[in-house]
């Protein structure tokens, strides 16, 4: 019997060991956002609201989704973003919005779908409605893709980010109208 705990605890100690290597050999998780503050004594503005960004419910995963096959989707488990997407797509907006425009706007974006496929190919589409202090109001779909630089989660997420510039650059060009503009001017 005296051997009995020795051996119980033999095979404890050898289950820890196996244990911690598996553990040992898990990759690291990596955070992302689609946007970094905004560079030292660049002055944004704050005249620009983004409100509402609904995203459709695969997009609510904080796993960085990848579209492995038509209807299929993945989510990474190692690869996740740092903050609510909506979060990230309204603050990036935000931000490139307020270097465009000049004039009190608020804006809601609707995404349709926005992910990476295995190609390196990422697509971002949806649907954005703006209302300006003036009253105008416009409204527009954004569709993009983009080839990603190189391969890997951090080139994904940076043209993520670009497309969401680019839709930002579409919304700002229907918001620069003259109607707004008591000088006529552009």
């Amino acid at each position: 019997m005296t051997n009995s705990p020795t051996f119980f605890g033999m095979c404890c100690a050898f289950l820890a060991v196996i244990g911690a290597g598996g553990c040992a050999s898990m990759p690291e998780t990596r955070y992302f956002v689609l946007a970094l503050a905004p560079e030292v004594g660049e002055n944004v503005r704050s005249d620009v609201t983004v409100g509402t960004v609904s995203l459709p419910a695969y997009l609510k995963s904080d796993g960085i989704a990848l579209a492995t096959a038509p209807h299929t989707v993945r989510h990474a488990r190692f690869h996740r973003w740092a903050e609510p997407l909506d979060e990230g797509i309204a603050r990036t907006l935000r931000a490139d919005l307020s270097r465009r425009v000049g004039t009190q706007t608020w804006v809601e974006v609707e995404v349709q779908f926005f992910h990476g496929d295995p190609d390196g190919n990422v697509l971002l589409q949806a649907r954005w409605q703006v209302r300006l202090q003036c009253g105008h109001s416009a409204s527009g779909q954004f569709a993009g893709k983009a080839q990603q630089a190189t391969n890997g989660y951090s080139s994904m997420v940076a043209t993520q980010a670009e497309l969401v510039r680019q839709m930002s650059m579409q919304i700002a060009a229907a918001i620069v109208r003259p109607e707004c503009n008591p000088s006529g001017t552009t």
